[in-house]
C-alpha cells in the first residue's frame, strides 16, 4: 500500500509542477504557487583571465572591497577579491573524465584556471528532483571562478523522495575529488582540509545527510531550499536557504532544521521573493543567492575575512534595510 501512495504523490506533484522542471511533491497549504521563468540558456564559460571578460549582469559591481580582519587565521595564499554576486575573477576549467563513481550516475568538475593557490577548496553540488547536473551548472562554474573547485552530479535516480540517494552522490563526489588530488589535472591541487557539499531541493535533503555522515571531514554545507531535510547531527558549518514563495520546501522545514542544529556555524538566509524553481529556472535571484553562497564558501573554507561584511558586517545590514529577506536580514549563529 506504501508503494501505491506514493506512486499517487509522485503522480500528483507532476501534474502540479511547471512543464519546465517537475519538483518534489508539493507540501505547502493549499495555494497555486505561479509559473516559474523558463531555464535560462546563459553560458557562463568565459575567460575570466582577459581584460575585457564578460561579466553577469545581475547586479551592478559593488565598487567597495571590505578590508581584511586579522580575527581570523588568514590562508595560506590570498585569493583574488571579487564581488560575491558575480562572477569571479578566474577563468574556469572543465573537467568530465576519470570521475566515475558508484555513488552518483555521472559527474562534471569546474575548476579555477589559475596557479594562483598551490591548492583549493572543493565542494560537491546537485540538484534535486528529477534535476540534472546540467541545470545547476550555473551555479557550479561560479563556485569556480571564485576559486572553489566543484563537482556537479547527477544522482543514480532522480525521480525518488529518498534523499539516501543524494547522500550517497554527495559521499561518493567527496571521495572522488579525494582521488583526484593524487592523479590527473588536479593532482596536489584539491585542499583535502577545505572541503564542502551543497545541493537544491532533495541535493538539500542529501547535504544535510551528507553532512551528518561525514561530519569533522567538512568544512562547511549549503542546503538549499532542502525538501524534508533531516535534523542535523553534525558542527559543519551550514548556510540554511529558502524563500518565503517556496511551496515544496516550505521555509517552516527549512526554518526547523536550522533551528535544530546544536553545533556548529549556522545562518538563514529567508529570501523574500524567492520561489522553489527559481533556483534552477530563473536569473532574478542569482545575485542574491551568489551573495550569501559564496561568501559563505569564502569565509569558512577558505578563511578569506573580507567576505564576512556579507554575512554578519556592514554589507549584510544594507541587504536587510534593501528588504532581500523575508526577516531582519540573515540570521547568523556561532561565527568565529
Amino acid at each position: 500500500m506504501r508503494h501505491i501512495y506514493l506512486g499517487i504523490m509522485f503522480f500528483s506533484a507532476m501534474i502540479a509542477c511547471d512543464s519546465g522542471s517537475k519538483d518534489p511533491p508539493n507540501r505547502s497549504r493549499p495555494e497555486t504557487q505561479k509559473s516559474e521563468a523558463d531555464q535560462s540558456d546563459e553560458d557562463e564559460s568565459r575567460n575570466r583571465g582577459s581584460e575585457n571578460s564578460r561579466r553577469d549582469t545581475e547586479e551592478d559591481r559593488d565598487s567597495s572591497l571590505p578590508s581584511e580582519s586579522s580575527d581570523r587565521k588568514e590562508s595560506p595564499v590570498e585569493l583574488s577579491f571579487a564581488n560575491p554576486n558575480e562572477t569571479g575573477t578566474y577563468a574556469v576549467k572543465t573537467l568530465s573524465s576519470g570521475l566515475d563513481h558508484e555513488g552518483y550516475a555521472s559527474a562534471v568538475v569546474y575548476y579555477p584556471d589559475s596557479n594562483e593557490a598551490s591548492s583549493w577548496a572543493a565542494t560537491t553540488l546537485a540538484g534535486g528532483y528529477s534535476n540534472t547536473k546540467e541545470q545547476m551548472e550555473w551555479l557550479g562554474r561560479r563556485f569556480a571562478s571564485h576559486g572553489i573547485i566543484t563537482l556537479v552530479f547527477t544522482p543514480t535516480s532522480s525521480f525518488t523522495t529518498d534523499a539516501a540517494v543524494w547522500e550517497r552522490g554527495h559521499v561518493g563526489g567527496i571521495e572522488v575529488l579525494k582521488d583526484l588530488d593524487q592523479s590527473g589535472p588536479l593532482q596536489g591541487r584539491v585542499d583535502l582540509e577545505a572541503l564542502g557539499v551543497a545541493g537544491f531541493s532533495m541535493g538539500g535533503a542529501g547535504t544535510l545527510r551528507a553532512a551528518n555522515a561525514l561530519d569533522q571531514e567538512l568544512k562547511a554545507a549549503i542546503p538549499i531550499c532542502a525538501y524534508n531535510p533531516v535534523k542535523p547531527d553534525h558542527g559543519v558549518a551550514s548556510l540554511y536557504i529558502t524563500g518565503d514563495r517556496d511551496t515544496v520546501a516550505v521555509p517552516e522545514d527549512v526554518v526547523a532544521a536550522f533551528d535544530q542544529q546544536d553545533e556548529g556555524a549556522k545562518a538563514l538566509a529567508h529570501i523574500r521573493g524567492l520561489g522553489h524553481g527559481d533556483i534552477i529556472r530563473s536569473e532574478t535571484y542569482r545575485a542574491t543567492l551568489s551573495r550569501v553562497m559564496v561568501s559563505w564558501y569564502r569565509y569558512h573554507l577558505t578563511g578569506d575575512d573580507r567576505y564576512r561584511t556579507y554575512l554578519d558586517g556592514d554589507e549584510a545590514t544594507s541587504d536587510a534595510k534593501k528588504g532581500l529577506f523575508n526577516t531582519e536580514g540573515l540570521d547568523v549563529k556561532g561565527l568565529e
